[in-house]
């Protein structure tokens, strides 16, 4: 993906006008966030970090956010978005089987855990 703006830094305007205090904490819970290790076992956060970089891959030339810890404290939460039907499992079980059966299709395919399979 190209980076249209390469000398532009949000976060250099995090102690500006242009943020708000709300912007300001929203922001430093998304840069600070750790991994919960509570959540999934460690080859479903594998499988989940992988799966995260290869949809959503990080710009090159910035510092990263951390995209598996948002989804962990998602899935901790259990928080709807308004859409999900009330009649679905909890998140986390979603999460589980879903993640466990990309890891059997790996698996099945390629004799191997999904997280160490190249992008091919």
């Amino acid at each position: 993906m190209a980076d249209r703006f390469p000398a532009y830094d949000v976060l250099a305007k995090r102690d500006t006008q242009s943020w708000n205090d709300k912007t300001r904490t929203v922001i430093a819970d998304r840069l600070g966030t750790n991994e919960r290790r509570d959540i999934l076992t460690e080859r479903q956060r594998a499988t989940l970090r992988v799966a995260i970089d290869r949809i959503v891959p990080q710009p090159q030339h910035r510092p990263a956010v951390n995209a598996l810890a948002l989804v962990l404290d998602k899935i901790a939460s259990d928080a709807s978005d308004g859409f999900r039907h009330h009649s679905l499992p909890p998140l986390k079980s979603c999460y589980e089987r879903g993640l466990d059966a990309i890891e059997a299709e790996a698996q099945v395919r390629h004799g191997a855990s999904f997280h160490v399979l190249d992008e091919a």
